[in-house]
């Protein structure tokens, strides 16, 4: 199979026994792709993403984060199936599958999506990356904002095990009057906090404790809201004012604190041991990641599912490596086996990239050995 690709100038290449098909660019009438969408690494670097469409109707994914996109026109061929691994990847995802049946799919597997269909453009940026995950190595971007980067405990002097999890952080520790719990936790950014919520559990004379949040301020601690907690109560949320941790706000962006600490003490003379779990902290204005939660849900779904499920006959995944041309991308593409696309004698033309040409499709340089594929 070989597939002809124009980046910016039309072919006389036709796909036999067929009307001349018109060009697939990139900026179709003027306007930017709709479906290019930018994604962040674990590493803090951003790439855009988008198919690679190649005519006629064949859409087509990056196998290489590091590769190169044509200026001029290529020729794409058949190098043979895929690694199972990232067929399963392709097989189950858009476009393969439609959007519809792709969302239920995902929120039937348990991920927190919202209640409208995962949208195009979501769903190529999960895939790609998903993809370059798998022949590249590279992580996207899955922690949750509200997830501290470090948690630090003490109580009086003494340092404290704590333990993080998707469900919060959980300790235990003894607390006594003048000995508070204090767990002081720093974010990757400076967020604006809505809540703080946790489980108490104790054991002693008394059950009287006292919650307090706290913001690191250039003059040390300041306090921002306290209250009184009876672990009977059950879950506590302590619930923020809107403006309770704002420090500044540019161009409309409110910034909060890097660092906030959260107190627990006692009245008692008595010692008190104290058992944490649960503690989360709710965001104010922000989405939950740094990446579309649509993405990041779908991104998690497909890498689960990986080597479970292998393309059928009906849509076989295959390499497409472009000829004469060194350093182009290889791509991998769900191909109908009943559109007759096979064999050697066949070209078609190919248009449209998600980079802009000759350049890389990522924003780091070039590395070598970064695939990640296992052998089989």
């Amino acid at each position: 199979m070989r597939i002809a690709s124009t980046a910016s100038t039309p072919t006389s290449t036709a796909v036999p026994g067929s009307e001349p098909m018109p060009r697939l660019m990139r900026y179709r009438g003027g306007t930017y792709s709709s479906t290019i969408h930018r994604i962040i690494l674990a590493d803090g670097a951003a790439a855009r993403t988008d198919l690679v469409r190649l005519n006629p109707g064949v859409r087509a994914y990056s196998l290489d984060f590091d590769g190169k996109v044509a200026a001029t026109p290529v020729t794409y061929r058949a190098a043979g199936p895929a690694h199972p691994h990232v067929a399963s990847l392709v097989a189950a995802s858009y476009p393969r599958v439609d959007l519809a049946t792709l969302t239920a799919r995902v929120r039937a597997a348990g991920h927190a999506i919202g209640a409208a269909n995962i949208r195009d453009d979501e769903a190529i940026a999960a895939t790609q990356a998903a993809i370059w995950h798998l022949t590249n190595g590279l992580h996207l971007h899955t922690t949750p904002r509200n997830t501290p980067v470090s948690v630090r405990a003490r109580a009086g002097g003494d340092a404290v095990a704590a333990l993080r999890s998707s469900h919060g952080i959980t300790l235990d520790a003894g607390v006594v009057e003048g000995r508070p719990l204090n767990v002081d936790v720093d974010f990757a950014h400076r967020p604006v906090l809505a809540s703080v919520s946790l489980d108490l559990d104790s054991s002693g004379p008394s059950d009287d404790l006292r919650l307090e949040l706290f913001k690191a301020t250039a003059t040390g601690w300041a306090p921002v809201r306290g209250v009184r907690y009876t672990p009977t109560d059950g879950p506590q949320t302590l619930r923020l004012p809107p403006l309770a941790t704002v420090s500044d706000s540019r161009h409309g962006v409110s910034q909060g604190h890097r660092r906030y600490r959260v107190a627990v003490s006692s009245a008692s003379s008595e010692p008190l041991a104290v058992s944490v779990s649960g503690l989360r902290f709710g965001l104010s204005g922000e989405s939950a990641f740094r990446n579309a939660s649509n993405v990041v849900a779908l991104y998690d779904y497909l890498l689960a599912r990986v080597g479970q499920r292998r393309a059928t006959p009906a849509h076989d995944a295959v390499v497409l490596v472009a000829d004469g041309a060194p350093g182009l991308t290889p791509l991998i593409a769900a191909i109908p086996a009943a559109a007759g696309i096979a064999g050697d004698s066949l070209s078609v033309r190919a248009t449209g990239s998600p980079r802009r040409p000759r350049t890389s499709l990522g924003t780091r340089a070039p590395r070598s050995g970064d695939a990640r594929l296992p052998s089989v």
